[in-house]
């Protein structure tokens, strides 16, 4: 995959977090709709939660390609690569899920008429799913930072030696009047 002459890596770093952000937001939403029980709000979670459902593929599907390409590089921690995939396999599966089950109530509160407040069941199995996928995806999120930016190797390690340092200033007692250092002679 090449986009915009980015690897896969930086595809992956670049799409991740929608699926994150919709599905935060859609969890907060889902919990709005559940204490308020006004449809707006409902279809704007549902609405959010299926988008974000929609985009978690893509960036599962980056990921792959992305944790291909940097497999045998020195600084990526292999073991947390698994870990960051395993969590990204379950949290698309989660969030796959409550897309569905928005969709399911996106259809129900369309047949509904305007004026009808959200079924509470609809509205409490959205809010359950919802959470639980926010809960994964920025779980997921978080152990994806684990794989190079906080790499125990590479921010537990010892910085790179220092370069030598430049000779050190002529003391004042050495210079003339006119600023010129005349130790040398």
């Amino acid at each position: 995959m090449n986009l915009l002459g980015m690897d896969a890596h930086a595809i992956h770093l670049t799409i991740n977090h929608l699926p994150v952000v919709l599905s935060m937001m859609g969890a907060a939403a889902a919990v709005l709709a559940f204490v308020l029980r006004r449809r707006p709000v409902f279809l704007y979670a549902i609405v959010t939660l299926v988008l974000a459902g929609a985009s978690s593929w893509p960036a599962l599907r980056s990921g792959h390609e992305a944790a291909e390409l940097l497999e045998d590089r020195w600084y990526v921690d292999e073991p947390q690569a698994r870990v960051h995939h395993d969590t990204a396999e379950r949290a698309h599966l989660l969030m796959v899920g409550t897309a569905l089950i928005a969709v399911v109530g996106w259809w129900l509160t369309l047949r509904a008429p305007r004026e009808a407040r959200p079924h509470m069941l609809l509205s409490g199995a959205l809010l359950v799913a919802s959470v639980c996928s926010a809960t994964a995806v920025g779980w997921t999120s978080w152990q994806g930072g684990f794989i190079v930016s906080r790499n125990v190797r590479l921010t537990g390690s010892l910085a790179p030696a220092a370069t030598p340092a430049r000779p050190a200033a002529a003391p004042d007692s050495a210079r003339s009047h006119d600023g010129m250092d005349h130790s040398r002679h």
